[in-house]
C-alpha cells in the first residue's frame, strides 16, 4: 500500500518538474509546438522510460540544532589541534633528520680532510731529494706487502765503497 502511495507521489513530482522545466524554457525561448506526452511505458522510439523506482526524491535537509552546531565546532577545533600537533611533530622530525645529516656530513668532511693531509705529506716527502724515502702506511694499504724501493746507485761509487778505495 505504501509503495503505491510513493509511486503516485513520484509521478506527481515528475509531472510538476516537467511543467516547471517547460515554463522555464517558454520564458527563455519563443514558443514552439509541443510534442504529445505518452503515458505508456514505451515512448515513440520504442525505448522504455525510466522506472519510477530509479528516480530519487530529494528531501530538504533539516537544519542543525544548536547542540549539533556546538558539537561540530568542538570536533572541528579538536581536529585542528591534532593537525597542529602532527605538523609540529613532523617539523621536529625533519629538524632532527637535518641535524643528523649535517653531523654525518661534517664527520665525512673531517675524514676526507685527514686523508688529504696524509696524502699531501706523502707527496711532500717524495718531492724532497735530500731525505731518504719514508714509507707512510695508509689505512687501505695495511693489508698489502710493502713496496720494494729501488735506489739508483752509481756502480763506480758502490765499488769504491765496497773495497775502500779513496
Amino acid at each position: 500500500m505504501s509503495d503505491l502511495v510513493k509511486l503516485s507521489k513520484k509521478e506527481k513530482m515528475e509531472q510538476l518538474n516537467k511543467q516547471l522545466k517547460d515554463l522555464e524554457t517558454e520564458a527563455d525561448e519563443p514558443q514552439e509546438p509541443k510534442e504529445k506526452e505518452i503515458d505508456s511505458p514505451m515512448d515513440m522510439q520504442g525505448k522504455t522510460r525510466e522506472d519510477p523506482k530509479d528516480l530519487k526524491l530529494e528531501k530538504p535537509k533539516r537544519p542543525r540544532s544548536q547542540a549539533q552546531i556546538k558539537q561540530f565546532e568542538k570536533v572541528y577545533q579538536r581536529k585542528m589541534e591534532e593537525a597542529g600537533k602532527r605538523k609540529v611533530k613532523r617539523a621536529e622530525g625533519e629538524k632532527e633528520a637535518k641535524e643528523l645529516l649535517e653531523k654525518q656530513l661534517i664527520e665525512k668532511a673531517i675524514k676526507l680532510k685527514k686523508k688529504q693531509i696524509s696524502r699531501m705529506k706523502v707527496i711532500e716527502d717524495l718531492s724532497d731529494d735530500e731525505e731518504p724515502v719514508k714509507e707512510v702506511k695508509m689505512k687501505h694499504q695495511l693489508n698489502r706487502p710493502a713496496p720494494i724501493v729501488i735506489k739508483k746507485v752509481d756502480p763506480y761509487e758502490a765499488f769504491k765503497l765496497k773495497y775502500k778505495i779513496i
